[in-house]
């Protein structure tokens, strides 16, 4: 497992509203990873054997504790906190686009995300009043109707296009 590739993706799926698929995966990570606390503590010791910070990259080479170790302690801390995450959101799909919808008074603000997908674009909305921005694998949209389903379909009409 690639725990850099499937973390990107729970905390995209976290931030769509997803957290029963981003906490699974961010478990199979963390269970992946388990063996960074020994890392951890060497970590902690080194650090309190320094007077400055300056001084801590020597410290670390000296006590032979690699790039590749704190690397792997910093995704446990991250797939660790994907696993607290607490918003919650109905998610659904319409095609590549897997997103939610959420009401904010007068008005919807939609996430969602697109997996393998490069670029930008952006564009009003005709459905009715509203927008929508694709920046690389990120959607992200206000409208002001209840069309839901039409301003997805459009959404991911222009998209495509």
């Amino acid at each position: 497992m690639n725990c850099v590739e499937e973390l990107n993706k729970a905390f995209l799926l976290a931030w769509v509203g997803d957290l029963e698929e981003a906490k699974k995966i961010a478990r199979d990570c963390e269970n992946e990873l388990k063996d960074v606390k020994e890392v951890r503590e060497k970590l902690m010791k080194v650090k309190g054997e320094v007077d400055y910070d300056f001084q801590l990259a020597k410290a670390l080479r000296e006590a032979k504790v690699e790039t590749e170790d704190i690397l792997r302690l910093a995704l446990f801390a991250l797939s660790k906190r994907l696993r607290k995450g607490e918003f919650r959101a109905e998610v659904k799909r319409e095609g590549n686009l897997i997103y939610s919808v959420m009401d904010i008074e007068f008005k919807k603000m939609l996430r969602g995300v697109i997996f393998n997908r490069e670029g930008y674009s952006y564009s009003l909305l005709n459905t009715c009043p509203g927008f929508f921005v694709a920046y690389n694998q990120i959607v992200y949209g206000e409208f002001q109707c209840n069309k839901v389903e039409d301003v997805v379909k459009e959404i991911v009409g222009k998209i495509r296009a």
